[in-house]
């Protein structure tokens, strides 16, 4: 048994879709505090610990895990290319898989931490596509990443526009107020989204943000928000036309 502990939506349909390809049975967590109490009450196989959640990040529901017994492999999953070192090796930490989570990675994990293709034939795989950089919105990366599930792909994506449209108009009034860090959650959960749905641009602005946030610097934020909200209307502008094509 998979745990899943994730809470963004675009992120558990897309962990959803892969592990019923694979073959693996599955159970989610929305946060940290879920994740540790299923983890510790059910029969699991591996984690898939996303680190930056709410009520109790990744790093603190990995540790307690560690602390209260649990011996089998915890994976850091993150829109950052690297962990804290120091905090990973504390928390017991195994292994890394980035964001955006392409199929093959998530398969390849699995590979090397059961050793078994579970209901799938030895022989096939699961592609694997890069994301086009010089594209405001890459169709075919979004339907690749999602297996070519057009259906579960094209939901998502109008959801996201509707999500980050929100983010966007949210992150103004929390700079007003001064606070750095939920901005840069927004903005971090953007970027990794961003990227999964096939949004390049989008995504590279969205970690322009991030670190202008974790450092607080008003001047970077000021100069780097314009350029977050135009690859922003240029996404959705792309993705909505795509929309209407399959519609």
């Amino acid at each position: 048994m998979i745990l899943i502990a994730e809470d963004q939506q675009v992120f558990q349909e897309l962990y959803a879709l892969i592990l019923n390809k694979l073959g693996f049975p599955y159970i989610l967590a929305v946060d940290g505090n879920e994740a540790l109490e299923k983890a510790l009450n059910s029969q699991i196989d591996l984690v898939f610990m996303d680190i930056e959640m709410p009520v109790m990040n990744g790093y603190e529901a990995a540790e307690k895990l560690r602390e209260r017994g649990f011996k089998n492999p915890i994976i850091a999953v993150t829109a950052n290319e690297t962990l804290d070192e120091e905090r990973s090796k504390m928390a017991g930490i195994d292994d890394l898989l980035t964001k955006p989570i392409k199929p093959s990675e998530v398969e390849r994990i699995l590979l090397k931490y059961s050793g078994i293709r579970s209901a799938r034939e030895e022989n096939t795989e699961i592609g694997g596509k890069e994301l086009n950089a010089e594209k405001n919105f890459d169709s075919k990366f979004l339907l690749d990443t999602f297996m070519n599930n057009e259906a579960l792909a094209l939901s998502l994506l109008s959801r996201f526009i509707q999500r980050t449209e929100d983010q966007v108009e949210t992150l103004p009034k929390l700079e007003k107020a001064e606070d750095w860090e939920g901005a840069r959650q927004i903005a971090h959960m953007l970027k990794g989204a961003a990227l999964t749905m096939g949004g390049a641009e989008l995504g590279k602005a969205a970690y322009r943000m991030e670190k202008a946030y974790l450092d607080s610097d008003k001047n970077e934020i000021e100069a780097a928000f314009p350029l977050l909200q135009k690859a922003f209307l240029l996404f959705k502008e792309e993705a909505e036309v795509y929309l209407a094509s399959k519609s």
